[in-house]
């Protein structure tokens, strides 16, 4: 329930923009089940998010696609948030994501929030990001057992090797 409430509050203060999400992209709808190494406490993953550029600036005028230079990814999970630049969708945005233990032992899966914001080739940042995005991912019974019985809960971070692709 903690974790939920956390999500919660998370989602709740995340700015909104008004961006839709692409019609042609297809997210990812099923929770996977990650392929954890318990010996390094790596786990890699690979998610896709849909995102339209935007095409007018908050003060209402045109934003033409040449005048985007980037896009400012945020990823954040229960052990923290990281925020990556990257140039164009469909890029493969490499990430590490902090993940407590406590969170695998909790129920067996994380949540991880996504969200995007677009920089101009002036340097300016949107003031808002877009929707967030929520994907859960499970971790095999396998890798919980190891990391519950060698592990204090609060001991240890793991890795999420993750690879977001946006589209």
């Amino acid at each position: 329930m903690k974790k939920l409430t956390t999500y919660a509050l998370l989602a709740a203060t995340l700015a909104l923009a008004t961006l839709a999400q692409a019609q042609d992209c297809v997210p990812l709808t099923e929770t996977p089940i990650l392929a954890c190494d318990a010996g390094t406490m790596n786990c890699p993953i690979q998610i896709r998010v849909c995102f339209d550029e935007p095409t007018t600036r908050i003060d209402g005028t045109p934003l033409p696609a040449s005048e985007i230079a980037g896009h400012k990814l945020r990823a954040a999970t229960s052990g923290g948030a990281t925020i990556v630049d990257y140039a164009e969708s469909g890029t493969a945005v490499p990430m590490v994501l902090a993940v407590t233990v406590a969170d695998v032992l909790d129920d067996g899966q994380v949540s991880i929030a996504l969200d995007i914001t677009t920089v101009d080739i002036y340097g300016n940042e949107a003031a808002q990001y877009s929707p967030t995005n929520i994907v859960n991912a499970g971790f095999d019974q396998a890798f919980i057992d190891s990391v519950g019985g060698e592990l204090s809960p609060l001991s240890r971070i793991l890795n999420l090797e993750a690879v977001i692709v946006v589209q």
